[in-house]
């Protein structure tokens, strides 16, 4: 159970990490220390939107991915290799993988699953940076 608990953890704390570590890049990159409130409070705003937004996208593209949107352009990378492969190397097979064959091989393969963890820490760095946003409006 503890080691289960410890897996499901880890991509967490890697996304938290990469959030604190784009943030703590994006604040350490302007002079946070003598800006007024009011401009602190804008840095820190788009500090963490900048990863929330990466993150949440980066979530949809896997999203779409593991719903086979990116199918059509797999097989004609891999059968563009293959043919390629067919004309360099004297004797090597070219592409006979038919493009029904190629989806019932990626259904196969099976569904990605857990990046659930990818809406969530992009929600949660999203949620920060409308609290910073809504502090920044309360003193514009």
């Amino acid at each position: 159970m503890r080691n289960h608990r410890k897996k499901n953890f880890l991509p967490y704390f890697i996304s938290f990490l990469f959030v604190g570590l784009l943030a703590g890049l994006y604040v350490g990159l302007r002079d946070f220390s003598s800006q007024p409130l009011m401009e602190k409070y804008r840095i820190l705003c788009d500090a963490f939107t900048v990863p929330g937004v990466i993150l949440i996208l980066v979530g949809a593209l896997v999203l779409l991915s593991d719903s086979g949107a990116f199918h059509g352009i797999g097989y004609v990378l891999s059968y563009a290799k293959n043919t390629l492969l067919h004309f360099v190397v004297p004797g090597a097979l070219g592409n006979t993988e038919t493009y029904f064959d190629y989806i019932e091989r990626k259904k196969a393969e099976g569904r990605m699953k857990n990046y659930v963890f990818l809406f969530v820490t992009g929600g949660l760095s999203m949620l920060v940076s409308f609290v910073f946003m809504f502090l920044f409006y309360q003193l514009y």
